[in-house]
């Protein structure tokens, strides 16, 4: 794997396990900070649970130049607003990862 991929993989898990956390407790939210190079899974009223260094060699684009992506699960699991693109850049190669508004994902 390059390191782009390494990051979606990381990012893929983090989100299959927001979707179990939320049906189990009411909801749960993946945070992607471009800006700390880090994803973190989030409990109910935002409480930490797990947060995940991402290697500093990728870069994390998100649309707008915002720092930070939110992917927010509702007690179904399913994605509340959570249609975003995520791209991952390191050096010549790049990963985009297709979040539906349900959190379905597909990487291209």
């Amino acid at each position: 794997f390059e390191p782009e991929g390494h990051v979606v993989i990381i990012v893929v898990l983090l989100i299959r396990e927001a979707r179990l956390l939320a049906r189990a407790a009411g909801s749960a939210t993946v945070v992607v900070d471009a800006a700390r190079s880090e994803a973190s899974l989030l409990a109910v009223e935002d409480v930490p649970v797990k947060t995940m260094d991402l290697p500093r060699q990728v870069r994390v684009v998100l649309r707008g130049g915002r720092d930070q992506a939110r992917l927010r699960f509702g007690p179904l699991g399913l994605g509340t607003v959570a249609s975003q693109t995520l791209r991952f850049e390191s050096g010549e190669n790049n990963t985009s990862l297709v979040v539906s508004s349900y959190g379905r994902v597909d990487r291209r």
